[in-house]
């Protein structure tokens, strides 16, 4: 296709996809300029990022964890065709995670520098989360797209309900609320994947319970661990 061509300064921050475990590595990895005293130049620009794809929607849940951490979400523009613009910053990244490369597990003091950024909260009030399963078994959209599920979802469920887990739904909750469950929780179990990278938000979980799927390891899981390890030693 043809080339679009912009006379703007504008900040690339990456490629944004709807799966939920990326919005909180990849997505967040180019945003700690906006942040940094030797960057303030660069805020009065637009933000620019390309979709992975063109037909899906960025999950409403992304948009509001960027505000919670006061990243301007007004600022940010997609970029959905080739386009040249007068000049284009990319900021390092500051989270990485590479399965070819012996130390795989990588992040900066920019990327925790953004999590601390969040919010404390505090759950609704008679909300029993002492105990908390995050479940997939609600994920029927998601599951549509890429085609396909985990086996014995349900019967896994069944199996913490019965241990006493209150189940939680993350894809029916508001980011605000799922945060402040994962945030004073004291148990947290889930399996592994997207839904299982929920560890870095628990702050004073006492015990995680991360179910291995299959023989395959996830690096961006052992990532967060280590990350969840160092802050709740």
């Amino acid at each position: 296709p043809p080339q679009s061509y912009c006379n703007e300064e504008v900040v690339f921050i990456g490629t944004f996809c709807i799966c939920w475990g990326h919005c909180i590595s990849d997505h967040l990895k180019h945003l700690w300029f906006y942040f940094d005293e030797r960057f303030q130049h660069l805020k009065k620009l637009k933000f620019v990022y390309t979709p992975f794809s063109l037909t899906a929607t960025q999950p409403k849940n992304f948009w509001d964890l960027l505000k919670s951490i006061g990243f301007p979400i007004e600022n940010i523009q997609i970029v959905d065709k080739p386009t040249r613009f007068a000049r284009i910053y990319v900021p390092d990244a500051c989270f990485f995670c590479n399965m070819l490369l012996k130390n795989c597990k990588h992040y900066t003091k920019e990327y925790l520098n953004l999590l601390n950024r969040l919010p404390n909260l505090k759950p609704q009030k008679n909300l029993n989360i002492e105990k908390v399963y995050f479940s997939r078994t609600k994920f029927l959209n998601q599951t549509k797209y890429f085609g396909f599920r985990d086996y014995n979802e349900i019967e896994v469920e069944n199996i913490f309900k019965n241990q006493g887990f209150n189940i939680f739904y993350p894809e029916k909750l508001d980011f605000l609320t799922e945060l402040a469950i994962l945030q004073n929780c004291k148990v947290f179990a889930a399996t592994d994947g997207s839904i299982g990278h929920n560890v870095l938000f628990c702050k004073n979980a006492k015990q995680i319970l991360l179910l291995r799927k299959s023989r395959k390891v996830t690096g961006y899981q052992l990532t967060f661990n280590s990350i969840v390890l160092k802050n709740n030693p």
